[in-house]
């Protein structure tokens, strides 16, 4: 999206009225405020995620000691 970006707002790179180009600047800004959107629901999941796995470890060894699995 820079690089269409870039294109849009270069002086003399393409031939758009300056309606078009704002529609195009929206757009760019709809879509990359979506993908923005998806990361951080991802870092979200991932992050419980971890701390789930985490928990689960710290439950494993927990038991480990409780029964000496592993002496």
């Amino acid at each position: 999206h820079l690089d269409e970006l870039t294109l849009i707002l270069t002086a003399g790179e393409l031939r758009m009225s300056d309606a078009e180009r704002i529609t195009a600047i929206d757009r760019i800004f709809t879509e990359t405020a979506d993908k923005l959107t998806f990361l951080r629901h991802f870092n979200r999941q991932a992050s419980l995620l971890a701390l789930e796995r985490a928990r689960e470890r710290n439950d494993l060894n927990a038991i480990e000691h409780l029964y000496q699995v592993n002496p």
